[in-house]
């Protein structure tokens, strides 16, 4: 329903060139917060920020949108990482519904047995995504509760043993100067 909102704005700012500023304030005010609250699935989100993003990129090439310019690219810029956020959480979504999947039979033989063997197998560890990878990305265009679900389900992907290391890591320097502080 929003996409199909969105892109009916555009005949709208090219009869009524006075209200592009106004679309373009809507565009960059909206957030995906109450869209998310509903259960809405990402792919819809997605739908609506990419149909936002191709109307925002329409709009900064017509003769109409030359005068706010510097508005629609930061409305552009605002839409383009909602987006890329929106990506990456379904991303993650659709690895954890993989991984939830049943493993298929072994040599069809179906039972306790196969399954059993199949977990004891150990899984080898996934490759570690680029460390700047998200480096650039700036995330207080996102929700508060978006953000904390990002970070929740990347400490679930961590073992406890492996979270309490890296505590110990970061914190060892600080308890060390305090000890020596003491004494």
């Amino acid at each position: 329903m929003l996409t199909s909102l969105i892109n009916s704005w555009a005949p709208l700012v090219k009869h009524r060139p006075s209200h592009i500023q106004i679309v373009a304030a809507a565009i960059e005010a909206w957030t995906p917060g109450s869209l998310q609250a509903a259960n809405v699935a990402l792919r819809d989100i997605r739908s609506v920020d990419k149909a936002a993003k191709i109307f925002m990129a329409h709009l900064v090439r017509t003769p109409h949108g030359a005068p706010f310019q510097n508005e629609i690219l930061k409305t552009l810029h605002a839409v383009d990482m909602r987006l890329k956020a929106v990506t990456v959480l379904e991303d993650e979504q659709r690895l954890a519904a993989s991984r939830k999947r049943p493993a298929p039979s072994v040599d069809g033989v179906e039972g306790p047995d196969s399954k059993r063997a199949k977990l004891d197998q150990e899984m080898p560890d996934a490759p570690a995504p680029p460390p700047l990878a998200l480096a650039d990305f700036d995330f207080s265009v996102l929700p508060g509760q978006l953000v904390v679900d990002f970070i929740v389900a990347n400490l679930r992907q961590l073992s406890d043993e492996k979270l309490q290391e890296a505590v110990q890591v970061c914190y060892l320097p600080f308890i060390n100067a305090a000890l020596a502080d003491l004494e």
